[in-house]
């Protein structure tokens, strides 16, 4: 295991100089196709796609409340790329290498670490932690949950919340034998506090197109890797 955490230390060192060196490149060639969703049809759509009958019982029971009454849905758009198969699975579920790169480079104060083979820590810099579970993965989706929580200046309490994460990948290959791979990223989260929940539902929208383009520029820095 030590030697398999050096080795990504030292992929993540090289991997950031490469992608410091490709901003000279042209503009990726990554598109996005359609807009964000929070409707209630998409959220149907997308609490059917959980492969629920896959799960453990303590992992139906984590998601389960909150994939019933979220406090916030939202369906990202849907983003395609130029990505190896394999290279994509791998940032997937080691989102902390892409978390190291991005420290290296000096462009976020978020900090992700594992604590096991399913699971990473993560926190933002500024008031939130959070653990993120890998419950569910295949080739072509990815299940998370997650749970957290906020204590800065912006409440007097800390604010405790949950979240579901669904991430749907289809593969394409071109006549050029390269692949293209279409990203859908599905959102519930559930937030404790009533009164934050309902200042949540009300800002909705600006939060829906936040979460969004994070998501955009999210997944084609993996193209760019």
């Amino acid at each position: 295991q030590a030697g398999h955490v050096g080795l990504c230390r030292r992929a993540t060192q090289l991997v950031a100089m490469c992608i410091a060196i490709s901003a000279l490149s042209p503009p990726s060639s990554a598109a996005t196709i359609g807009k964000g969703s929070s409707t209630r049809k998409d959220r149907q759509e997308a609490a059917r796609a959980i492969p629920v009958e896959r799960l453990t019982v303590d992992a139906r029971q984590k998601i389960s409340p909150v994939v019933a009454k979220p406090s916030l849905f939202r369906r990202m758009p849907p983003c395609v790329i130029d990505c190896d198969p394999q290279m994509h699975r791998f940032l997937v579920r080691y989102p902390e290498v892409v978390v190291n790169i991005w420290r290296l480079m000096g462009i976020t104060k978020v900090s992700a670490d594992r604590e096991g083979p399913f699971i990473v820590n993560a926190q933002d810099g500024v008031g939130t932690t959070t653990k993120v579970e890998l419950i569910y993965g295949d080739q072509d989706k990815h299940l998370m949950y997650c749970e957290g929580y906020y204590d800065g200046p912006l409440f007097r309490r800390p604010l405790t919340g949950r979240c579901v994460l669904l991430l749907r990948s289809d593969y394409q290959q071109t006549k050029t034998d390269r692949w293209r791979i279409s990203n859908r990223m599905d959102v519930f989260l559930q937030i404790d506090n009533i009164a934050v929940d309902a200042v949540t539902r009300t800002l909705h929208p600006l939060l829906g197109k936040s979460a969004d383009l994070n998501f955009v520029q999210s997944t084609q820095f993996l193209e760019r890797i």
